[in-house]
């Protein structure tokens, strides 16, 4: 027997009907159980809805984030720059830095390594081929391809 979520009513249609004791036929109680269980469905979504809608709506929402405002003492004035720059003459000047010794070469990555091996790679019937060649060579002879 199936139980039924609600305490109020009967999980099912009884057989007779409580006020006439008329015997319901199987038609009848099938129609009554599948309307009381659609009732039950949207009552069920009915309740989900609201609850989804009262958790959005105590949801705080966020504020977008502000741009950070330099303070006044964050600021350095122009003036002590240009005094700073003037004081380091060396500073000024911007040496190149060659950085390709850094770089790991192309051959010893993975991609590096397959554009290498591009077009180096033998098929299986080529190594057959070769392997043909071979034989033929030690007999004496060559292949026709």
């Amino acid at each position: 027997m199936a139980k039924s979520n609600s305490t109020t009513t009967a999980p099912y249609t009884p057989t007779h009907c409580p006020k006439t004791g008329r015997k319901f036929t199987k038609d009848e109680r099938r129609a009554n159980n599948k309307a009381k269980w659609l009732a039950e469905q949207a009552a069920k979504a009915k309740a989900r809805k609201a609850d989804k809608a009262k958790a959005k709506a105590s949801k705080p929402k966020s504020k977008p984030a502000a741009a950070p405002v330099a303070k006044q003492a964050d600021r350095i004035p122009v003036a002590q720059v240009q005094a700073w720059i003037a004081a380091h003459p060396k500073r000024k000047t911007v040496s190149t830095v060659d950085i390709t010794e850094w770089l790991p070469s192309a051959s010893n990555t993975k991609t590096g390594k397959r554009l290498a091996n591009k077009g180096k790679i033998d098929s299986q019937m080529s190594k057959r081929n070769n392997k043909l060649e071979a034989q033929a060579q030690r007999k004496g002879g060559t292949i026709a391809a």
